[in-house]
């Protein structure tokens, strides 16, 4: 469509179609491929300032840096020693609320929490 409101039309061959086509895919996968850099860049950022934040608020914790959680317990040195995935989904789920840490820990499945021992001191 122009400016003026006509239509200018051009014929173009199907070998011309589809080297239209294939250029088009090839755009559209750059583009793709673009926002999936700019997505793990973001992730990336938003980790590392979680992971400070945690470290942070770890000073926080008591000695023992545990808490409990009915009759399971996890610390500091337990969640620093989960597969990454499971650090990354918790620190992805814990709110600001202050001590961080706590709030961390607290979003570890409790499949990688052990049996709490009466005796242990310093857990919440």
């Amino acid at each position: 469509m122009l400016p003026d409101g006509t239509v200018n039309k051009k014929w173009i061959t199907l070998d011309e179609y589809r080297v239209i086509q294939e250029e088009q895919r090839k755009i559209d996968a750059e583009r793709r491929r673009i926002q999936e850099l700019a997505d793990a860049k973001k992730y990336h950022e938003d980790y590392e300032a979680n992971i400070k934040r945690y470290n942070r608020s770890v000073k926080y914790l008591k000695k023992v840096n545990a808490i409990r959680r009915g009759d399971k317990m996890i610390d500091v040195k337990m969640f620093l020693d989960l597969p990454r995935d499971v650090q990354e989904k918790a620190l992805g789920r814990a709110s600001d609320r202050s001590p961080f840490a706590i709030e961390v820990l607290s979003q570890v499945p409790l499949e990688y929490w052990t049996d709490y021992k009466p005796g242990r001191s310093n857990d919440n």
